[in-house]
Parts: structure tokens; C-alpha cells; sequence
């Protein structure tokens, strides 16, 4: 049994590392389920253990048909999760998920032929490409990620957490596998996530759909940094998919509590949060600031790595200040809108018990007090982390990273006070209906000019067919 395992499974540090985080961060968005998840918990229980399943099977696969198997269990356990808001959600993520598997199953039976027959580190560029494309559509890469801010947009918070808190992250895992030594499709996409995403976020008025772009944003510097080839950069990327984890979580969980308080998701009705859920209103805090890269969090660890591993000339040089910029101007609109408006307008309020509606339970209490723990832990201890995979020399200076820090916070406040922090009217909700109801347009009028073209005159043909056949028996029963 044992060989059996070893010769289909790799068990090693990095693995235990990204399924311990998996597991913790699954059991953390189940404890809050009780939030949007009103009827049958059991059945949704025990879909997020067989998803557990699923992608530990995904981390630790060495083959590659097993991982495509624990990926499908991935695709259908999530698509089932999503029927508590509806089957029409639930139908198209799934729909979108199999689109996805059909081009990564071409990609893994390409791989096989060409001689890799594990999950091992891939030379030859084309092939490379074609992976980072099959294992792109389920992770939301640059191009195909159409169908995250739909998704994230509808589904239950619960769930929300658990597609971009991991789920996204399976695909950026397994890139590590196969591209250590970079791709410059991975690099080229990484950026292009990162200021897509960080645009639309920056122009989001409804809090999910500002979460939702923000994991573009982010998982792109997960892709620069596995794309740039450098060391540094690459354990940068390992980081910061535990950082992004971690903090994305904690905001989607913060999510579901303040829309159960304000009945709303539009950032702007957030009025008096700090008196009314001071819990959650710090969980959000800490989280944007360790997605902003500030001293002390896990997400610092993580950019500070990539960030100067790939630092080797003024254009990217560039090109990271503005993301950092960009990162710092969705978080600081954020909350200022959504927290910190009222402080600074100092208005006096009413008994923050009296305008209370939602009270976190005990285990929500914890919940968050173990992300806000664990992001402080890996911001502190993160070269310990990043030593058990390599060893390598990584010390940062904390004088240094807050002067870089203050870089680009300063401007960031600058450009919200000019743009009145970019107060924009409320928009339409993203949803797949609109691709969806396109493509049965499409293949409605195909299927008609099909039927005119060709069945007409083919439906008579058939009338042979029991004829042939009915001569053919004759044949076999009289002369043989």
C-alpha cells in the first residue's frame, strides 16, 4: 500500500505546506457557513470534505491523470456547492469548469506522448503553453477569467471564500510543478492580471465584485513570479499564495457579515461599520493591508520577494510601482468607504448595540482571530517558511520595506483626495446569463441552418435504410 502511494503521491514539505494551508483555510469558511448556507449543512459539510479530498489529491499527485481526476471531483463538489444559490449558477460554472478540462485533458495526453508521463518540470515552450492554458481556465488566468466576477458575484459567501481563498490557487500550484525555471506567456499574463484586475476593482462599488477583481489582480503577481524563473521571485509566488489565502478568506468571511448587517453589498451603505462590527471592520484592515504589502503581514514577505527577485531593470522596476500603486488605491477606497468615512467625519452616533444587527458568534470570533494571527505569523516568521522549501538568505530590513511602503501609500492618498475617492455611480452586476444566452442564440440558429441545409433531404434518404436492411436479410436467410 505504501509503495502504491509513494509511486502515485509526493510527499514533501512544500506539498504539507500547501495542504495544511487548504485544509485550515476550508474549515475556517465552514464555520461560518451558517451565514448563507440556511438549508441542508449536512449535505454541504460533507461536499467540503470531498473537496478536501479532491485537492489533496491535486497537490499531491505525481501523475497526471490522477490530478485530472482529483480536479474534476475539485470542478463537481464546487459546482454542487454553488446549487444552494440556484442550478443556473451552478450549471454554468460547471459548463465552464468542463470547457476547461477538455483542453487541459488534450494538454496532459500531449505531455504523456511527448515523455512525461509524471508531473515533472516541462522543457519544451509549446507544450508549456498549452498547460498554463488548460490549467488556466479552471485558476481564472489573464483571458479566461471571464466567468470569476459572475461567480464570485453570486454565489454564497461560503463558497466564494473557498473559490478564491484556494480553489484558483490549484491551477498556480501545479504551474510551480512544471515551470520552475520561468515562461514569459506566465509573465506577460501576470501583469495584465494585475492591472486589469486592479482597474476594475478600483471601479467597483459592490463589494464582492471588488473581491472578485482583486483575485485577479493578485494571483497575477503569483504569476509573474512563477513566470519571471527567478529563485527569489518563485519562493515569492509559494508565499503569496499562502498570504492571498489567508487574507482573501478573512474578507469574503467579513463580506458575509456585513451584508447580514446592512442588507446590502454596495460599499457605500457600509455607514458606521467600525461601532457596528469592529471585529470584522479590523479583519478587513489587516487583510488589505497585507495585500497592500505593509511591514509585519504576509503579504509583505510575499512582494517583497517577488518584487526585488525580479527587479533587474527600471521597466519592471516601473511597472511594480504602479501595481503596488494600484493595489494600495482599490484597498485604501475601500476603506475609506466602507470604514473609515464616518470616523473621519467624527459625526456623533447612536449606541453601536442599539444599531447593531448582526452578532458574531464565538466560533466566527475565532474564525477570524485565527486569520488575523496567521497572517501576522507568516509576516514575521515567513523566511523561516521559505527556508524549509530552499535554503537561500532571505532577510529583509523593516526600515527599508516601510519607506517603500510609504512610496506609494502617499500618492495613492494623494490621487484618492483629487478623484474625491472615486465615488461612482452603482453598476450592473456581472453574470454569465449574457455569454450564456449569446452562445444559445448561436447554436440555435446553427442547428437551424443545419436542419435546412442538410436534414431535409437526408430525412427521405433514410427511408432506405429499412429497406437495405430488410434485402440484406433476405441475402443471408436464402442464399447462405
Amino acid at each position: 500500500m505504501s509503495e502504491i502511494i509513494k509511486m502515485n503521491f509526493k510527499i514533501d514539505s512544500l506539498n504539507l505546506i500547501f495542504g495544511i494551508t487548504g485544509i485550515l483555510l476550508t474549515a475556517l469558511t465552514m464555520s461560518l457557513a451558517r451565514l448563507s448556507i440556511k438549508t441542508k449543512r449536512k449535505e454541504y459539510y460533507l461536499l467540503n470534505f470531498i473537496y478536501i479530498l479532491s485537492f489533496l489529491i491535486v497537490i499531491f499527485s505525481r501523475r497526471w491523470l490522477i490530478l485530472l481526476i482529483g480536479w474534476e471531483m475539485v470542478s463537481v463538489s464546487t459546482s454542487l456547492m454553488l446549487l444552494w444559490k440556484g442550478r443556473g449558477l451552478a450549471g454554468q460554472y460547471f459548463i465552464v469548469q468542463f470547457l476547461g478540462s477538455s483542453i487541459l485533458l488534450y494538454a496532459i495526453l500531449l505531455a504523456i506522448n511527448a515523455g512525461y508521463s509524471e508531473i515533472m518540470p516541462i522543457k519544451e515552450v509549446w507544450l508549456q503553453n498549452l498547460l498554463i492554458l488548460g490549467l488556466g481556465m479552471k485558476s481564472a488566468i489573464f483571458g479566461l477569467h471571464f466567468w470569476l466576477p459572475p461567480v464570485h458575484s453570486q454565489a454564497p459567501v461560503p463558497v466564494s471564500a473557498v473559490l478564491s481563498g484556494w480553489v484558483v490557487k490549484l491551477g498556480f500550484i501545479t504551474y510551480l510543478k512544471i515551470i520552475p525555471e520561468g515562461s514569459n506567456l506566465l509573465l506577460i499574463l501576470g501583469f495584465l492580471m494585475v492591472f486589469y484586475g486592479g482597474i476594475k476593482a478600483l471601479l467597483a462599488i459592490d463589494y464582492k465584485v471588488l473581491l472578485a477583481y482583486s483575485s485577479i489582480s493578485q494571483l497575477g503577481y503569483i504569476a509573474i513570479g512563477i513566470g519571471s524563473g527567478v529563485s527569489y521571485a518563485y519562493l515569492g509566488s509559494i508565499l503569496h499564495i499562502i498570504a492571498h489565502g489567508l487574507a482573501k478568506t478573512a474578507l469574503f468571511l467579513t463580506n458575509g457579515c456585513l451584508i447580514e448587517e446592512y442588507g446590502s453589498r454596495c460599499i457605500y451603505d457600509f455607514k458606521d461599520a467600525w461601532q457596528r462590527q469592529t471585529v470584522s471592520c479590523l479583519s478587513i484592515i489587516i487583510s488589505f493591508s497585507s495585500l497592500m504589502g505593509i511591514p509585519l503581514l504576509a503579504g509583505y514577505n510575499s512582494k517583497h520577494l517577488i518584487k526585488h527577485g525580479i527587479d533587474s531593470g527600471q521597466f519592471f522596476s516601473i511597472l511594480l510601482f504602479i501595481s503596488s500603486l494600484l493595489t494600495a488605491l482599490y484597498a485604501l477606497r475601500f476603506l475609506y468607504w466602507g470604514i473609515f468615512r464616518d470616523l473621519l467625519a467624527r459625526r456623533q452616533r447612536e449606541s453601536s448595540r442599539a444599531r447593531n444587527k448582526y452578532q458574531l458568534r464565538k466560533f466566527e470570533y475565532l474564525s477570524l482571530f485565527i486569520i488575523i494571527v496567521l497572517l501576522l505569523t507568516v509576516g514575521l516568521y515567513g523566511e523561516l517558511i521559505v527556508k524549509i522549501i530552499k535554503d537561500i538568505d532571505f532577510r529583509y530590513n523593516f526600515k527599508t520595506g516601510f519607506f517603500e511602503v510609504i512610496f506609494y501609500l502617499l500618492p495613492a492618498v494623494f490621487i484618492l483626495k483629487v478623484f474625491n475617492c472615486f465615488k461612482i455611480k452603482k453598476q450592473q452586476t456581472p453574470s454569465l446569463d449574457i455569454l450564456f444566452n449569446r452562445v444559445n442564440r448561436y447554436l440555435d440558429k446553427l442547428g437551424r441552418y443545419l436542419y435546412n441545409l442538410i436534414y431535409k433531404d437526408f430525412q427521405y434518404q433514410l427511408l432506405w435504410i429499412p429497406l437495405f436492411l430488410f434485402f440484406l436479410l433476405y441475402w443471408e436467410l436464402v442464399f447462405h
